[in-house]
């Protein structure tokens, strides 16, 4: 009995003498302060307070420029918004929107209009459009009238005169007499906005021969489509420009209701 007396007396001491050493320990080294890194104190600095969202968008002394995420852009590429950032309800002012317009403008210029009577195809076509008849006549989405052989040797012009895009797939069934069309001058070309170049392909002599742009431009009648007839070397040419508002590769159709198969050309355009 005394020797559990004694023997739990020496556990108490020795309990306490290690107490105290951990005691002095913890005093003698106390705790450091959080350090926090650089990066996430400015992460920390820039976290909005009282829950309310905050902007990166920060307006510029001139008026006409924001600051967006570190970029510069057009105060017009944004939608009006009020101080907190909702988008008004309100609708922009005719200048707003011209504004912005321009700014999203990628200086490819805009097509010119056509003016009403600046040839006989454009009389037609304008006659069309106004009067909602003949859709054959401003879209290839539209199968164009029948040819008539006895019909175009008794009158060439005016079947050169009615313009008709979709005759580039009104070609003649391959055989024996029929002559597939040629192409003579280059697939490919370039030109500038504002230049013409040349398209030639190849029929039989006096035959009508179509050209149809599929992205703008213009031949010399001033519109997407032009018939022509082949000289006396059996040559047809179409004199196409890269007009105003037209850009990059042009995808022309040449073909002939008697002669087989279609001719494809490419004008890249640029500004």
């Amino acid at each position: 009995m005394k020797f559990l007396e004694s023997t739990a007396a020496k556990l108490l001491v020795l309990g306490g003498v290690v107490l105290a050493i951990a005691t002095a320990f913890f005093l003698a080294f106390p705790q450091r302060e959080q350090v926090i890194a650089p990066e996430n104190a400015v992460a920390q600095s820039e976290q909005p307070k009282d829950n309310q969202a905050t902007s990166s968008i920060s307006a510029q002394d001139d008026g006409k420029s924001i600051q967006v995420g570190g970029v510069r852009r057009p105060v017009t590429d944004l939608p009006v918004t009020d101080e907190v950032g909702n988008a008004k309800s309100e609708k922009l002012t005719a200048e707003q929107e011209l504004e912005r317009k321009i700014a999203k403008m990628d200086d490819y210029g805009k097509t010119t209009p056509v003016a009403f009577d600046t040839n006989a195809q454009t009389k037609i076509v304008s006659q069309s459009i106004i009067e909602r008849r003949n859709p054959e006549q401003v879209s290839t989405l539209f199968p164009p009238k029948p040819f008539d052989l006895a019909a175009f040797k008794a009158n060439p012009q005016a079947y050169v005169d009615t313009i008709e895009p979709g005759r580039v797939f009104q070609v003649a069934q391959p055989g024996p007499d029929v002559q597939a069309i040629g192409k003579i001058s280059p697939h490919y070309q370039e030109v500038k906005q504002g230049e013409s170049v040349y398209l030639q392909v190849s029929a039989p002599e006096g035959m009508p021969v179509t050209f149809t742009s599929l992205d703008l431009g213009r031949f010399e009648n001033d519109l997407t489509s032009i018939t022509v007839l082949a000289d006396s070397e059996g040559v047809a040419q179409a004199s196409f420009t890269g007009s105003s508002g037209t850009i990059n590769d042009v995808h022309i159709v040449a073909g002939s209701p008697v002669t087989s198969g279609t001719a494809k050309f490419v004008v890249h355009v640029t500004k």
